[in-house]
């Protein structure tokens, strides 16, 4: 991975992170991860916790290749789709949470402000 991409896709988690802060059910979800894993870890010895780690690392892992790649299919299919001019025109503004409500600065005509 390139240095560009690495912090393109540390951009995008903390905006995703940051867009999520507000929603209850990812805050509840979150605080029942954080339980649970407490609860785990003293409940249970230490070779157990270990080893259990080991495999949510190697899952954790396989998940990220999967998330790097579907990034750049993202970005790719953005790309492809910005140069084929099949956006509606009147699409509301880019929301704060990705940027702001200003337009892209190569954003063609007509694609970041509604007409």
């Amino acid at each position: 991975m390139t240095p560009t991409v690495e912090l393109m896709q540390n951009t995008a988690r903390t905006l995703c992170r940051r867009a999520l802060s507000g929603d209850p059910e990812y805050r509840a979800m979150t605080a029942e991860a954080e339980a649970l894993r407490a609860q785990f870890r003293k409940e249970h010895p230490d070779a157990l916790c270990a080893r259990v780690l080991q495999i949510l690392d190697a899952c954790l892992a396989v998940s990220d290749m999967e998330g790097e790649q579907l990034f750049l299919t993202g970005l790719q299919m953005g790309l492809e789709l910005g140069g084929l001019d099949c956006l509606p025109r009147d699409m509301p503004p880019i929301p704060p949470v990705c940027g702001g409500d200003t337009p892209w600065p190569s954003s063609p005509p007509g694609r970041s402000e509604p007409d």
